[in-house]
């Protein structure tokens, strides 16, 4: 999708449910995938978005993560990308500056 949409766009064209598809044909495989990355200890992270319209987006995830398989990853992006898929923000906070220029300019 363009990220030259409009919020009348959005309402109209990315309406979809495919929780039934997801459930017939891509749970099955991902549930294997997640029993083979177990037994072989591969951590994997994977997302799927299976219905969206425009009060939101319903995402289905499902990982191996390196912790349950007592692996340490030296660059560890999936614990990252499972933190972000359970909510939490990237974004460091910022504190609010407010210079008073008067004060840096006349002093």
């Amino acid at each position: 999708m363009s990220p030259n949409n409009n919020a009348d766009d959005l309402q109209k064209a990315n309406k979809y449910d495919r929780h039934e598809a997801w459930n017939d044909h891509c749970k099955p495989l991902l549930d294997e995938l997640v029993k083979n990355c177990h037994l072989y200890q591969i951590p994997f992270f994977a997302t799927a978005c299976v219905a969206n319209d425009a009060s939101g987006s319903e995402y289905i995830s499902d990982a191996v993560g390196p912790v349950a398989e007592d692996l340490y990853l030296k660059d560890d992006k999936i614990s990252r990308h499972l933190a972000v898929s359970r909510g939490y923000d990237v974004r460091p906070p910022r504190d609010e500056v407010i210079v008073e220029m008067d004060e840096v300019l006349f002093d």
